[in-house]
């Protein structure tokens, strides 16, 4: 669980804690885990934190769950009644025999009153996704 819980504390901090030429928000490597594990584990930590598992592939999971206050302040389209969402996605890969690297990226979404659509957009340096 100690792995659940570094990744989601980085996921869910201000962006940028994955640090200059970065590819993503959070980063983690962990040694003796396997892939089971790794799943098992980032299923409970964001379960435990109220996200629902929206999507599954073959080396990632992709979570939801509403912003609160902060994200509504930030994030929320003006005349747009929908809730703001946050969409946490978490994928892994081997880096090595017994090395196994987790990456968090985090994507805010609104469904379009005007058009059905789901709105994306991508953080900017300094606002955090979700409190």
């Amino acid at each position: 669980m100690t792995l659940g819980c570094l990744l989601l504390a980085a996921c869910g901090a201000a962006v940028g804690v994955g640090g200059p030429g970065s590819d993503s928000l959070a980063k983690v490597t962990v040694k003796k885990a396997s892939p089971a594990t790794v799943r098992s584990a980032t299923l409970a930590v964001f379960g435990e934190q109220g996200f629902s598992l929206l999507s599954e592939g073959h080396r990632s999971l992709t979570f939801e769950k509403q912003g609160g206050r902060s994200a509504e302040i930030t994030w929320k389209t003006v005349g747009n009644s929908n809730p703001v969402m946050i969409r946490p996605t978490v994928a892994w890969t081997h880096v090595g025999a017994d090395q196994i690297c987790l990456t968090c990226n985090v994507e805010v979404a609104q469904e379009s009153t005007a058009y059905g659509e789901t709105v994306r957009q991508p953080m900017l340096v300094g606002k955090s996704a979700y409190s």
